[in-house]
Order: C-alpha cells, then sequence, then structure tokens
C-alpha cells in the first residue's frame, strides 16, 4: 500500500479484542490528518464492544464534542492492532 496524504478509502475487519468471533468486515474512510478511528455506533454495538471511556474531539469546523471511545482490533492486510501481549 502507498501512502497518500490526505484521504482513501480501504477495506479492514474490525472485531470484539474478548471474543474473536465477533468481527465485522468493513469499508472505511482513513484520514490520515485524524487522530481517532471513528466506527459507527451500531457497528461497535454489534461486536458486543462497550465504552471505555470518553474524550473530547474538536471537528475540522472547530466545534468540540465528547465522543464515547471503545476498544476494537483492527485488522488490516493481515495485521492486526492491537496485539495481545
Amino acid at each position: 500500500m502507498v501512502a497518500v496524504m490526505g484521504t482513501f478509502n480501504i477495506e479492514l475487519t474490525v472485531g470484539n479484542l474478548r471474543d474473536p468471533s465477533r468481527s465485522r468486515r468493513v469499508s472505511v474512510m482513513v484520514d490520515t490528518g485524524a487522530t481517532y478511528t471513528r466506527l459507527p455506533r451500531d457497528i461497535v454495538e454489534d461486536l458486543g464492544c462497550r465504552p471505555i471511556g470518553s474524550r473530547q474531539v474538536v471537528l475540522a469546523d472547530g466545534r468540540e464534542e465528547e465522543w464515547p471511545i471503545a476498544t476494537v482490533r483492527v485488522t488490516v492486510e493481515g495485521q492486526k492492532a492491537p496485539r495481545s501481549a
């Protein structure tokens, strides 16, 4: 994969860290300037992932919002993250 500044689309698999049988293939837009990965709430809930906290985020238009955060496993081109120790 060639790194491109800006945005591009990619297929990846997201899954539940504690229950590997719960996963889903999704098409996402990658923004190389983004700090967090954002997934639709219904996908995260379908995976059985629960919020572990929240974060203040500043959107491109300057608005500030508080978003719930959860940890999910992401697999891109066979590479998984986060990895278990």
